[in-house]
């Protein structure tokens, strides 16, 4: 209530002095009539500096953004985290952070002794069955899906119309053989290469004696007498012209 007692005080004293002003004013304005024309110019003057001091403030004002519109900080963990309770922990952070797990919580309260041995020395074995295996297939598939490949093996997707077993590739070698053309027999190739062979030039006897190797030396094309003219035609050197030929 005080307050506003003041505000309503201070207000009717700024009227007052306001119509304090504009009385002499308009005494001055019964006078001479210059005071008046002094005053209106010094109230455009003021006005216009209130409009560039507004006009001003708008930018600094647009500047100024709280600070609750910008990006919040990244929070920073804790290298080591004390006893208590943390909320919003991100994956990496909570699985490289100190701690114990609630299994080996449990493995604790069983025996200090079998927690040791399991946990720290690690002389018991960890056992497996289907149904931990599903369990942590679960939970690396919820919390860290990225180990996936690393701690399981996947079967791959096998393509429509693969090979899986050895009657199908059995059926497709059968089906692949049936469409070639049929083999030859034996008799076919024998006559194949009869025929062939009925194509090529006849062979040139080598001769019981000099004289019929020498005959059949001079049958020869001039490319395989060998034997230079002037020269003594042996038996041996003929037949070797004539093998060449053959």
């Amino acid at each position: 209530p005080e307050t506003t007692s003041n505000v309503q005080v201070q207000k009717a004293d700024s009227d007052e002095k306001q119509a304090g002003d504009a009385v002499q004013a308009g005494e001055g304005d019964l006078g001479t009539g210059k005071e008046a024309v002094t005053v209106e110019n010094q109230n455009q003057a003021e006005t216009h500096q209130n409009n560039d001091s507004v006009s001003q403030s708008e930018p600094e004002a647009q500047q100024n953004v709280p600070e609750s519109q910008q990006e919040e900080p990244e929070a920073a963990w804790p290298e080591y985290f004390e006893p208590g309770r943390y909320e919003g922990v991100p994956n990496e952070v909570y699985h490289a952070a100190n701690g114990i797990s609630s299994t080996q919580v449990k493995d604790a309260r069983v025996s200090l002794m079998y927690f040791n041995a399991r946990h720290v020395e690690k002389t018991i074995v960890k056992e497996r069955s289907p149904v931990l295996d599903m369990g942590n297939l679960v939970h690396v598939l919820a919390l860290q899906p990225e180990n996936l490949e690393a701690e399981f093996s996947v079967e791959p997707e096998i393509p429509e119309g693969a090979f899986t077993t050895t009657a199908t590739l059995r059926e497709f070698i059968d089906a692949h053989n049936a469409s070639l053309p049929a083999l030859l027999s034996a008799d076919d190739i024998k006559a194949l290469l009869e025929e062939y062979n009925a194509t090529l030039p006849s062979q040139m006897p080598l001769g019981a004696s000099v004289d019929e190797t020498y005959a059949s030396y001079e049958q020869l094309p001039e490319e395989f007498q060998r034997i230079e003219n002037g020269t003594k035609h042996t038996a041996t050197a003929m037949k070797a012209c004539i093998k060449e030929y053959n």
